[in-house]
C-alpha cells in the first residue's frame, strides 16, 4: 500500500503544479516549480532510464496541460532527472544510494534533502530562464529570475518532499 499513497501523493503535486502554473498569480520575476521535488524522491534504485522516462512524462503534462511553452519544463527537468545520483552522492553517504534505500527527512535529515533539492532546483531554473528567455530577457532579469524562482521553489519543494517523505512510510 505504501507504493499506492507515493502515487496518489505524486499525482496531487503535479495537480497543484498545474494550478499554480494555469492560475497562480505570480509576478514575472518568480515562477514555483515543484517537479524537483517530485524528481529528487524517485526511488534511488530506480535505474537512470526510468527517472529520466518520469521526467518527461511529468514534464510534458505539465506542458500540456498548463498550457505554456511545450517542451519547456520537459527540457528542464530532464537534467535534473540525470544528476539525480550525482547530486544525492554529494549529500549523501554511499552506503544509502548502493543500497537504494528511500531517502526522507527523518532517514536523512533536513540539511541533506534541502541540500539535494537545492541544487536540483537551480539546475532546472538555470536551464529554464535560458530556455524561456533565449535572448530576449536582460541578464539582470534572468539572473533575478533565476535566483528569485529557485528561492521560492525551494521552499515550496521542502513542503513537497515533506509530504512525499511521509508517503513512503508504512
Amino acid at each position: 500500500m505504501k507504493h499506492g499513497r507515493y502515487i496518489i501523493l505524486t499525482v496531487l503535486i503535479l495537480l497543484i503544479q498545474l494550478v499554480l502554473t494555469s492560475y497562480g498569480q505570480i509576478p514575472p520575476y518568480i515562477y514555483i516549480c515543484l517537479l524537483p521535488a517530485i524528481i529528487l524522491h524517485t526511488p534511488i534504485s530506480w535505474p537512470g532510464w526510468a527517472s529520466m522516462l518520469e521526467a518527461f512524462a511529468l514534464g510534458l503534462l505539465t506542458d500540456v496541460l498548463a498550457d505554456g511553452p511545450l517542451g519547456l519544463n520537459t527540457a528542464a527537468l530532464l537534467p535534473v532527472a540525470l544528476m539525480q545520483k550525482p547530486f544525492l552522492r554529494l549529500f549523501l553517504d554511499a552506503q544509502t544510494i548502493e543500497r537504494g534505500y528511500d531517502i526522507g527527512f527523518r532517514q536523512n535529515g533536513y540539511l541533506v534533502i534541502s541540500g539535494a533539492l537545492a541544487c536540483e532546483v537551480l539546475l532546472f531554473f538555470i536551464i529554464y530562464v535560458i530556455l524561456d528567455s533565449a535572448g530576449v530577457r536582460s541578464f539582470g532579469f534572468n539572473i533575478c529570475k533565476i535566483l528569485f524562482s529557485s528561492l521560492c521553489s525551494l521552499i515550496a519543494g521542502i513542503v513537497a518532499c515533506g509530504v512525499l517523505s511521509e508517503g513512503r512510510k508504512n
